[in-house]
């Protein structure tokens, strides 16, 4: 298997268990956040996820400016060791003084979430460099993109089985020791890592904040405008993204909770054969050589999109728990080649700043969702936004189809 041979590389393999560690360890805090935020705020718990999504849009803005011009591998350990500190000081507050101020739950909400652009990017503009070729830079991202599909599986299992044996505050001590054991594995490859990934592009501090913020900003637009099918497919994967989580994610819980109220735990049992199916797909998929990406694309996008579609209009239990499978089988086909392009197509220096903008899309997106969703389903039903979540799918993926053509190598190999 190419995933096996993938991992037999020290770096590889040393990369890979940092973020396993880093993703299995931000579920369990993001388990932990929104527990104490329903037991402590109810229905306006909301806020503070919303306030997580506007911190990473205000980082995807604003950390260019600060990290530009670092080696990724020390932004990739800063981050770890910034979060480590932060998730920590709940855990500490807790054993001294009983209790978690809300200001604090706040910080390290922002702290983790302003890091989060910062080593996301850094990882990815790192990979090209330890690939051999195209080839196995697809099976490289697929095996680091399952990381994040196994991680929502086993995060929140792990979360609950810690949550019948301790506080919930103490969550935040395992997720501060994940972040320093990934912080050590990178370090323990730093000196390999600076020879592969050679010297930072040029760059200056002159000019001020602004002006290098302005610089980082819009350098990853200006590049992404020059390649239009990936430019196109970026944001139609941003748009999908947000149309899932209202699918899937809080269409599937609300529609369950009005039409199968005896049924509610069937709610997990859809996301965990969901979850099951990613991760097929993607280590199938992983093991394939695409020579099409750009088509790849559309046609995993319809597949999500119509069994999506099929699900907003099922009655059906055991059909939607079909479907829910059906539509995690196109979540791999569509973000891996798009990865790969990202960080084939575009010049090295440019790779971290096309990475940020694809943050900035997700989650404005994202974050735009979930302030429109109350008022859409008061408005046009809870049947009709799921409906038009799976329809923003087929029509992404038919007019990528129409416009997008494959591109042509112009980056780093």
């Amino acid at each position: 298997m190419k995933l096996y041979y993938a991992l037999k590389n020290r770096i590889i393999f040393r990369l890979w268990a940092a973020l396993t560690l880093s993703c299995v360890g931000a579920e369990i805090y993001s388990f932990a956040v929104v527990w104490i935020a329903t037991d402590r705020f109810g229905n306006d718990s909301g806020y503070l996820i919303a306030l997580q999504a506007g911190i990473i849009l205000f980082a995807t803005l604003t950390s260019g400016a600060l990290t530009e011009g670092f080696y990724h591998r020390n932004m990739m350990i800063l981050s770890d060791l910034a979060r480590f500190v932060a998730t920590l000081l709940p855990f500490i507050s807790w054993q001294v003084n009983g209790i978690v101020p809300t200001w604090l739950l706040v910080f390290v909400i922002a702290v983790v979430s302003w890091f989060r652009p910062v080593f996301d990017p850094a990882l990815q503009a790192i990979l090209p460099a330890i690939s051999a070729d195209r080839s196995q830079l697809q099976t490289i991202n697929g095996l680091f993109d399952i990381v994040r599909r196994i991680a929502r599986i086993a995060g929140p299992a792990f979360a609950a089985m810690m949550f019948t044996v301790m506080s919930v505050y103490n969550f935040f001590f395992f997720n501060a020791v994940t972040y320093l054991i990934s912080a050590v594995f990178i370090f323990s490859i730093s000196s390999v890592l600076q020879r592969i990934e050679g010297a930072p592009a040029n760059y200056t501090r002159s000019g001020g904040f602004i002006r290098r913020n302005a610089e980082a900003i819009f350098g990853g637009f200006l590049a992404l405008n020059r390649q239009f099918s990936i430019n196109f497919h970026l944001i139609a994967y941003a748009l999908c993204n947000a149309g899932w989580y209202v699918s899937l994610v809080i269409g599937l819980a609300l529609k369950l909770h009005q039409q199968f109220p005896e049924k509610s735990e069937y709610f997990g049992y859809i996301l965990g054969i969901y979850g099951v199916f990613n991760v097929l797909s993607n280590l199938i998929f992983s093991e394939l050589t695409i020579t099409r990406p750009v088509l790849a694309m559309s046609v995993g996008r319809l597949l999500s999109g119509l069994a999506l579609l099929m699900m907003a209009m099922s009655d059906n239990i055991l059909l939607i728990m079909f479907l829910s499978g059906i539509a995690a089988l196109g979540a791999p086909v569509t973000q891996i080649p798009l990865a790969t392009l990202m960080q084939t197509q575009f010049a090295k220096e440019d790779v971290v700043r096309v990475f940020r903008c694809r943050m900035f899309y997700e989650w404005f997106f994202l974050l735009l969702a979930l302030l429109a969703i109350p008022a859409l389903i008061h408005i046009i039903s809870l049947y009709w936004v799921m409906m038009l979540s799976a329809l923003c799918y087929l029509i992404l993926g038919c007019s990528g189809l129409i416009l997008t053509r494959e591109v042509v190598h112009t980056g780093q190999s």
